[in-house]
């Protein structure tokens, strides 16, 4: 039996540190999480900030605090950095894939100058384990490309995503009919994915040209 790739052990190993930031969150990190609640309650008008994907995930936030009748401000970081001015002492609730775009490193200046209180929340894991999974198999040579590919075809299933599920709700006034076809489209993307064969082309022509 073949060894598991490095990307293998690392999907492999998801679960487990998932368990483990729970049970940090719930443990000796929840007086910090709950301090964070705390913050974002009190905050007159807090913001939630995040670019691309991190910004329309900022939408799914902000219903929670439209649910618990909190106001609420979910903002472009680049057009808050740019086009907007931070009152003294604001919350932000900034999310973001790394934390480390430049638009997110610079909001972070303006929002110290601003003595601003920020919750930083990062997410997304797949995006190292798939450019990660490219470069094993094809190689680093065209890596940028072939991982702008890659992503070209998630922007494209995002924005059908975002459209679609948008327009569930509109027509059932649900959002069940959304979260099921997200469940059932993970589940055949995981089908889909087992024959992947995660051996560099590389290696795979040399073997081929040793059995022939």
């Amino acid at each position: 039996m073949p060894s598991e790739s490095r990307f293998l052990q690392d999907c492999l190993a998801e679960p487990r540190e998932l368990r483990a930031i729970l049970a940090r969150l719930l443990g000796p990190q929840r007086a910090a999480l709950e301090e964070s609640a705390r913050l974002l309650r009190a905050a007159p008008l807090p913001w939630i900030a995040g670019m691309g994907s991190s910004f329309h995930g900022g939408h799914a936030i902000a219903a929670f605090f439209d649910a618990a009748g909190l106001p609420v401000r979910n903002a472009d970081a680049g057009e808050l950095l740019h086009f907007a001015k931070l009152a003294p002492a604001s919350t932000l609730l900034v999310l973001s894939r790394s934390g480390r775009s430049i638009e997110i490193v610079e909001l972070l200046k303006t929002a110290r100058s601003a003595r601003a209180t920020v919750i930083g929340v990062t997410w997304l894991g797949t995006v190292p384990l798939t450019n990660g999974l490219v470069a094993q198999i094809f190689g680093m040579r065209y890596a940028a490309l072939l991982a702008s590919i890659v992503f070209f075809g998630h922007q494209i299933g995002g924005f059908i995503g975002v459209w679609l599920a948008g327009y569930l709700f509109d027509t059932t006034g649900s959002y069940s009919i959304a979260f099921y076809a997200s469940m059932g489209l993970g589940i055949f993307a995981a089908i889909v994915n087992l024959p992947v064969n995660e051996k560099p082309l590389t290696e795979r022509a040399r073997y081929a040209q040793a059995v022939a």
